[in-house]
């Protein structure tokens, strides 16, 4: 659930972006792009066995790297937090995130039986965002 996107080929990709993921993340190898609804770039690779998206603008600007972490990783006042803010929900994605500027945050994606949420969260727990969309069908 890393958001609204379009799959595209890598030479569709500006090559000024290309570059500065070819420079930002040498040792990624298959690299999948994607389009955001935000006209950034979004580069998905596995690194080290961990997953890896990474965005840019359109100018190779780098926006943001989000890490696939463990449930384990998590801050236990995080879960705390998550468990007291959405009771009757599962974790079902786990990230890193650091961003351009502002903290590094933690996104959560979490999931009842009506709606998945991804919520970012700071260090001390707090929610700095949060969005939601309907649980796919069939799930």
């Amino acid at each position: 659930m890393r958001g609204a996107a379009q799959q595209v080929a890598a030479d569709r990709v500006p090559a000024v972006v290309r570059r500065a993921q070819t420079t930002r993340f040498p040792a990624a190898v298959k690299t999948a792009w994607k389009l955001k609804s935000d006209r950034s770039y979004e580069a998905e690779f596995t690194l080290k066995g961990v997953g890896v998206a990474v965005k840019y603008d359109s100018t190779g600007m780098w926006l943001e790297t989000e890490t696939d972490i463990t449930r384990q990783q998590v801050p236990p006042r995080l879960l705390d937090s998550l468990i007291r803010q959405f009771p009757g929900y599962r974790i079902i994605e786990t990230q890193h995130l650091e961003p351009r500027s502002g903290p590094p945050l933690f996104e959560i994606h979490l999931q009842n039986a009506r709606e998945v949420v991804k919520a970012q969260l700071d260090s001390a727990g707090r929610v700095i965002s949060r969005s939601s969309k309907p649980v796919p069908r069939g799930q």
